[in-house]
């Protein structure tokens, strides 16, 4: 009897800590521009001075400030031409410079193969600069290559998070999932903006079947993983810390989810030595429906 209890009082305190008690919504005023990207958020990410938000349904990104738990947008920052679809599903800030990637996967529906959703875009002040070398990495590298042409609703490669340290970008894998491992490529953001060699490096991550990598950011002790469905189910979402080298991420904090939208972006708004403090947004729900979480490390 003794050691069943001691076995309840461990399972107890293995469990992450279910945030939703701790969620504070944050106000987003005048909504964001366009009735598609305001509902289609898919990611967002600060510098010093600058806040960028993208979407998966337009040509465009927009900037935002953020003030007392409010999201002001502001300008929009034109990626590709009117109608060029790029399905930006990441962003991420380092080194002065912001990046932001195209899925690099097939539509889901027709599986239409759109060279436009094959970009990596580099903004350094109000240059852009875009590049086109990635598709070729994930069509060879280890693990991922032979699922670099399916759709995501077959299991195929699709990025949806991003991360900068240092000169190294990481690229975070919805799917596939494969045997319950997800996928990260790494490789120099130097290298993708030139000609040198990309070396690119693959990272295995156990997250579970059927999970895949929702969106990243880089913090201090390495970088948070929000995680969920490869597609719908199970509606199993967590925040993770996944440190290089290492194959089985932290997790920190499960996050319940309510109607039909999906946590799809994770903006780190400050960190202490005890805690994150960040932003979810949610895909398919009017201007992210943005609300803070205050997560432990430990």
């Amino acid at each position: 009897m003794k050691s069943t209890f001691l076995i309840i009082i461990f399972a107890l305190f293995s469990i992450p800590t279910l945030v939703s008690q701790a969620a504070e919504a944050w106000r987003v005023e005048p909504d964001f521009r366009g009735k598609k990207a305001r509902n289609d958020i898919s990611g967002a990410a600060c510098g010093p001075s600058r806040c960028i938000v993208i979407n998966d349904e337009t040509h465009f990104a927009q900037e935002f400030t953020l003030n007392n738990h409010r999201l002001t947008p502001g300008d929009r920052i034109k990626l590709a031409d009117k109608g060029e679809e790029i399905d930006a599903e990441a962003i991420a800030y380092g080194d002065g410079q912001f990046y932001i990637t195209g899925s690099h996967g097939l539509s889901r529906k027709k599986g239409k193969d759109r060279p436009a959703t094959f970009q990596v875009f580099r903004l350094d002040g109000d240059e852009i600069t875009a590049s086109k070398r990635l598709r070729e990495a994930i069509e060879n590298a280890p693990h991922l290559g032979k699922y670099a042409g399916k759709r995501l609703d077959k299991n195929g490669a699709n990025i949806e998070g991003l991360a900068v340290k240092e000169d190294r970008l990481f690229f975070g894998f919805r799917g596939p999932s494969v045997a319950g491992e997800a996928f990260i490529l790494e490789t120099s953001a130097v290298a993708l903006f030139s000609d040198d060699v990309l070396d690119p490096k693959i990272h295995v991550l156990s997250l579970g079947q059927r999970i895949g990598i929702r969106d990243m950011a880089s913090v201090e002790d390495g970088i948070l993983i929000l995680t969920g469905p490869v597609n719908t189910l199970p509606r199993d979402y967590t925040v993770a810390l996944w440190k290089s080298g290492s194959t089985r991420p932290k997790t920190l904090a499960k996050i319940p989810t309510k109607g039909k939208g999906k946590p799809e972006g994770i903006l780190i708004l400050s960190e202490s030595d005890s805690a994150y403090n960040v932003l979810i947004f949610m895909d398919s729900s009017r201007n992210g429906t943005p609300f803070e979480l205050a997560i432990d490390k430990f």
